[in-house]
């Protein structure tokens, strides 16, 4: 992109573009009147460009005077170049001034010292007369990208604008309000009062540093590429913008506090050319300049062959078309060489014309326009065969709906934006893919541009253009790092980036928490109600339990247990006592009654042990199996005690 730099009396303009070469041009005259061309122009282009101060300050000690009109151009490789205008020579150079690009120039009227600034973030004060570095500073960790001399003051800019002492070299103030990077300051001349312009932004914001904050806003139709100001003496100022559709728009607005509402461009500029009002010729940059505060002068037409013309702001309409003849002397140089070219063609009378693939002759004589009847050659292909070969093969449709190339590419020719959005809308993937690798390299910057509108404006098609962004960055990124204009191309992408990167954490976290709140929901309406039955249910029956403890006794003790063996033992003891009765003998009825009492006192025991047995569950079964051996045991030894007494 194009640098442009008007000199404080507006009398000359300084261009230079990515070759690096610079150009001088006188206003009035249209003329170039110098071009210089650095020895390191294709690896150092130009990135910066600044005018010296005509003012002059003699001291008897040591004159600091600029004698002429001398510019300084920044490159980037971080270097500065000093050119004279009158000379014609370069009169300094400084190599490797910052490590990285040279981003912004700004002289000091007062005490005419230059300050620089880089990508390096560093700020460097100048000696001209022997262009050596007298002091530097840390302006910022991110980088600078605009500086610029603020009464005693400077500015220096990235994304932040830092207001800093030029004696202490401390920050005093920051303002924040820009999305990108700041890439052009000016300030109001005698006034607290500074207009600056963001990459990519469509306004410009005017400060006050007694308020510390942005007081008015500047709202420009198109992106702005170069703006300019003036100041009266009642206050009020005029500002100048070019935009990168070749627009001006000038804007008048008396500071005077802070406004709310923005403020639209007072009148408009356009330039067409005369012989056809549709073509437009585009305007490159403008300048206000102190000596004539009444005029604008304009610089239109292309870089190459720039045109100059001074313009009185009273004369402006909300809405002004100028005509110019531009491009006219070219096209009446191109009809008269066509004319002049068929007026030298003589055709004889016997040439013989043939068709292509075929060698039907065509006489020329006295009556023209008349062909002779021939027969036609055995070569000739008759009509229906080539009818045949002009129809399209059905075969090629599908990868015709698959690849959109030849539409993308008649839409960046053309610049018709309803092509452009119905092959931008496109949300396939394999349809991305194929166009973009059959586009031709030429038209990916222009496409880039395209892209870059689509997402400054106010549309639905972000998400299918983010698509087609990284495709391109994917197949031609070979291309894109070749590009020199890359940095400029792709710097909108970054910025959009990094302002959403922002917000992006807020984003997850809000996202967290929505899908605690959906879960917490959820969970309660699925929620099952707990039931109040009992996991485990006993039953305490003491005849069902005797029951069930004589299932468990194993079968060899039944004989020994059972109730017909007792009963038998009971009836004889009882038939030993009447027998002993009746024979009269006391002895022996006392140790009957003595047994029988045992024999009820072993009963009891056993049922007490049967039903401490089934409270201790199913796990003591071995336990309970070996105790009631021992008690069938006692039992069996007693009944044998009790036969013994009976037989005695």
């Amino acid at each position: 992109m194009e640098k442009v730099r008007f000199s404080y009396s507006g009398e000359y303009a300084a261009v230079s573009g990515i070759d690096g070469r610079l150009r001088i041009w006188e206003t009035e005259t249209n003329n170039l009147k110098h071009e210089f061309t650095p020895s390191s122009h294709l690896s150092a282009s130009c990135t910066c460009l600044e005018w010296a101060p005509t003012k002059e300050k003699h001291k008897r000690k040591r004159k600091r005077v600029v004698k002429s009109e001398i510019v300084v151009m920044g490159t980037a490789v971080g270097s500065l170049l000093f050119y004279d205008v009158v000379q014609a020579e370069l009169v300094a150079q400084s190599k490797e001034a910052h490590s990285g690009k040279v981003t912004g120039l700004a002289w000091s009227s007062i005490s005419l010292i230059l300050y620089s600034c880089g990508e390096d973030g560093c700020i460097l004060e100048w000696d001209t007369e022997n262009t050596n570095v007298t002091r530097s500073w840390k302006g910022s960790k991110n980088g600078l990208s605009s500086v610029q001399v603020f009464q005693d003051n400077l500015l220096a800019a990235g994304q932040v604008i830092t207001l800093w002492d030029l004696k202490k070299k401390i920050s005093i103030a920051t303002f924040t309000g820009h999305p990108n990077h700041v890439i052009q300051m000016e300030a109001v001349p005698q006034s607290n009062y500074f207009v600056t312009m963001g990459r990519g932004e469509r306004f410009l914001k005017i400060w006050s540093t007694a308020e510390r904050n942005c007081i008015a806003t500047l709202s420009v139709p198109e992106i702005p590429q170069f703006f300019n100001l003036i100041t009266d003496s009642l206050g009020q100022v005029t500002v100048s913008v070019v935009t990168q559709k070749g627009q001006l728009h000038l804007f008048q607005h008396k500071v005077n506090g802070p406004i709310r509402k923005p403020i639209s461009p007072l009148s408009t500029l356009k330039i067409a050319e005369s012989s056809d009002t549709t073509t437009n010729v585009p305007i490159l940059a403008s300048c206000l300049s102190p000596l004539l505060p009444s005029n604008v002068i304009t610089a239109y037409g292309s870089w190459t062959n720039l045109r100059f013309e001074s313009f009185e702001i009273s004369s402006f309409q909300n809405q002004t078309l100028i005509l110019r003849e531009v491009f006219v002397t070219s096209s009446k140089y191109k009809s008269k060489s066509r004319s002049s070219h068929h007026e030298l063609m003589e055709v004889p009378e016997d040439v013989k014309h043939l068709q292509s693939g075929t060698e039907e002759a065509i006489f020329i004589g006295d009556k023209l326009g008349k062909r002779k009847a021939e027969k036609p050659s055995d070569g000739e292909l008759p009509m229906e065969e080539r009818l045949t070969n002009l129809t399209i093969s059905t075969s090629t449709s599908g990868i015709r709906e698959n690849n959109l190339a030849y539409l993308l590419s008649q839409g960046l020719h053309s610049k018709d934006a309803r092509i452009l959005q119905s092959v931008l809308s496109r949300w396939d993937e394999e349809v991305i893919s194929n166009t973009i690798r059959s586009l031709p390299v030429q038209l990916v910057v222009p496409l880039l541009n395209e892209t870059k509108q689509m997402l400054a404006g106010k549309g639905q098609l972000n998400n299918s253009i983010l698509k087609w962004i990284k495709t391109i960055l994917q197949v031609h990124s070979s291309y894109l790092m070749c590009c020199p204009s890359t940095e400029e191309l792709l710097s909108p992408f970054m910025s959009l980036l990094r302002t959403r990167e922002i917000l992006y954490p807020r984003m997850c976290q809000l996202k967290g928490k929505l899908q605690l709140i959906k879960g917490h929901i959820e969970s309660k309406q699925y929620r099952n109600e707990p039931t109040n039955e009992a996991l485990l249910v006993f039953n305490d029956d003491s005849t069902e339990e005797v029951d069930d403890e004589d299932d468990i006794i194993p079968m060899d003790s039944d004989a020994v247990l059972s109730s017909d063996d007792l009963g038998v033992e009971e009836g004889d003891s009882t038939d030993a006592e009447k027998e002993s009765d009746a024979e009269g003998s006391e002895t022996k009825l006392t140790e009957s009654e003595e047994s029988a009492d045992e024999n009820v006192n072993v009963d009891l025991a056993l049922k007490e042990t049967k039903i401490n047995k089934k409270s201790k569950k199913m796990n003591h079964i071995n336990l309970n199996n070996s105790k009631k051996k021992r008690v069938k045991e006692t039992i069996s030894d007693d009944g044998r005690l009790e036969s013994m007494d009976e037989d005695a």
